[in-house]
């Protein structure tokens, strides 16, 4: 005697009807990704990421010795929590797309993952300075899953995504 039971159903949609539902779908994921670019800046630029110590801002210069004098003259100037914006460079590099069903977000800064995912460097790039952590900050995961350092709003996708369907739909 078989100990398992099991069925399907299946829905097959007239034609029309598919069109005017991916047509609603494309218009709602269209905003539903707008709205999740502005939530990606939110996360980057908001204080919303504890930080294990302080750290100084805005220290710049043309050469990495000037770099250094700098940043021996600068006061710390932030703790915790905190932005993810040193430069700004990142959060100005960000690029989104929507293609029908799909949308895809780049940051096109060479230290993007290295901020996002967390890595060991040498500060300004010295190799001749002890290499220091730098904590990952995936804000892109925090905005929709949450994260134990980030203290912003989680963004529901699937339900806004939705609400937004049906308001196309209509």
């Amino acid at each position: 005697m078989a100990k398992q039971f099991g069925f399907n159903i299946e829905v097959e949609l007239p034609e029309s009807v598919e069109q005017q539902l991916r047509k609603a779908t494309e218009r709602a994921m269209k905003e539903v990704a707008a709205e999740l670019d502005g939530r990606y800046t939110d996360a980057i630029s908001g204080t919303n990421w504890v930080w294990p110590r302080q750290s100084k801002r805005g220290v710049g210069g043309s050469t990495l010795s000037e770099v250094a004098r700098n940043w021996r003259s600068k006061p710390f100037t932030t703790g915790s929590p905190r932005s993810i914006v040193d430069s700004g460079n990142l959060q100005g590099s960000s690029t989104h797309s929507v293609n029908g069903l799909s949308a895809e977000w780049v940051w096109t800064v060479e230290y993007a993952a290295a901020v996002h995912d967390g890595a060991w460097i040498y500060p300004w790039s010295n190799e001749k300075a002890k290499k220091m952590l730098l904590p990952a900050r995936p804000w892109t995961e925090a905005v929709l899953n949450g994260h134990p350092h980030f203290s912003g709003e989680i963004y529901d996708f699937s339900t806004r995504l939705s609400q937004a369907i049906s308001k196309f739909a209509n």
